[in-house]
């Protein structure tokens, strides 16, 4: 009925009927990551015809809720009611503390030479949005990896929650070696068959790989090998020995005055091998 018509002379009443009430859309900006999402809230509508309503506190690993804001700057006070008579679209934006957890790292020295140590670039915390590469540990001597619970990790990936220990594992390094003795058809030098070909660390020095060959010794000095020397005597009565360098590098070449002493039943003769002889070694 839209008029009134005055000539019925009666009392009237009217009755109002009312659409089914605006529908308003709540939006929420939960402020997570697919590693570390956060729990489903709603509801994600309402109408002036409900009551006002506790917005739902979102739960999320590694963070804590601290509120909902109506802006993502999170100025003001946070959010904690919807007051449905406010009758208009709703955004809130979800703030989170994220929980720092404790790295920790046992560089497990055991019984081996050298002081191993970890990288500066290894951070001592970490959080659950956090994606860190791990730079191994070092070692002279050795081939670093960090292990936790046994297994070897060179990442903390994003997700990752609670304090971790990472304990270094340790594998000896090998070396090659090469013996340029610089000898000629004419004079060639006699007794050095069987010279290692690899040299590993273990305990206070370097040693010659799995077994000492026929006559000859890596002998360590100090806390470090500096010299070979042979076991055997020659009829000459001298042992042959050589330095090598107080630290092995990639490469490196050292120098050494040796003599040997060869003799026979019809004539004694001195050969002295050459006054400088490369050892040359790269690690593997």
């Amino acid at each position: 009925m839209t008029e009134l018509r005055v000539r019925d002379l009666e009392d009237k009443h009217f009755y109002m009927k009312w659409s089914q009430p605006s529908v308003y859309p709540i939006s929420y900006v939960l402020n997570d990551r697919p590693a570390s999402p956060a729990s489903t809230v709603g509801p994600t509508s309402y109408t002036v015809e409900d009551a006002d309503f506790a917005l739902t506190v979102p739960t999320r690993n590694g963070a804590t809720f601290l509120g909902w804001y109506d802006n993502a700057a999170f100025t003001g006070a946070p959010i904690t009611t919807l007051h449905t008579h406010d009758a208009e679209p709703k955004t809130y934006y979800a703030k989170w503390s994220l929980t720092s957890y404790s790295m920790s790292y046992d560089l497990n020295p055991g019984g081996g030479i050298g002081t191993p140590t970890s990288p500066a670039g290894n951070v001592p915390n970490f959080t659950v949005e956090d994606e860190i590469n791990l730079d191994p540990p070092v070692r002279r001597g050795y081939t670093g990896t960090w292990l936790v619970n046994g297994q070897p990790v060179t990442r903390i990936p994003e997700g990752t929650t609670g304090n971790l220990t990472l304990t270094a594992g340790w594998t000896v390094n090998h070396y090659g070696i090469r013996f340029e003795t610089g000898e000629t058809g004419n004079s060639p030098i006699q007794g050095l068959s069987n010279l290692p070909t690899s040299l590993y660390h273990r305990g206070c020095g370097y040693y010659a790989a799995d077994t000492v060959p026929s006559g000859l010794q890596l002998c360590p000095l100090g806390k470090e090998l500096r010299s070979w020397r042979s076991r055997q005597r020659h009829s000459g009565g001298e042992r042959r020995r050589g330095n090598l360098p107080s630290g092995l590098g990639s490469r490196f070449a050292i120098a050494s005055s040796m003599t040997r002493r060869v003799a026979s039943t019809t004539q004694r003769t001195r050969a002295v091998l050459p006054s400088r002889m490369r050892f040359l070694s790269s690690a593997r």
